[in-house]
């Protein structure tokens, strides 16, 4: 039995508005159905879009260094889930799994980036390590 999966819009699972549905195939065995996904229309983009504008509100409520709290557990969880989250890359890409593993890793990397981001808040842009090239007068 093939997996059926909805849409996650504003905090739920569910169906699309329009009922149907397509099969994602594992590029290594075109005979394989990995799953069956919405096919989504207009309406779930408006409401996707509706939803996320709301949660826009009350993220914007929370302090930088809750937030990056936030998205320092989603890389937990991401480096806790890395060998399953390789092993669908794998299937759903026909990558290696040590390319896939290299994908979460990556965002992995960035999400402990931009969690540590919530820690600074200066008032001012850092500047780049590059050299500054020399304008000719």
């Amino acid at each position: 039995m093939v997996d059926r999966f909805k849409n996650y819009i504003n905090g739920k699972w569910v169906d699309s508005s329009t009922l149907e549905t397509f099969g994602n195939i594992n590029p290594s065995n075109t005979e394989e159905v990995l799953g069956l996904f919405p096919r989504s229309g207009r309406k779930d983009i408006d409401k996707a879009v509706h939803a996320a504008k709301d949660a826009l509100v009350n993220w914007k409520s929370i302090t930088p260094p809750e937030r990056g709290c936030i998205i320092s557990e989603a890389a937990r969880i991401l480096a806790s889930r890395k060998k399953e989250l390789a092993e669908i890359i794998s299937l759903e890409n026909g990558k290696t799994i040590s390319g896939g593993s290299g994908e979460v890793q990556s965002g992995i990397d960035m999400a402990n980036f931009f969690a540590d981001e919530g820690r600074r808040m200066y008032g001012y842009t850092t500047h780049s390590g590059l050299k500054r090239k020399k304008h000719k007068v």
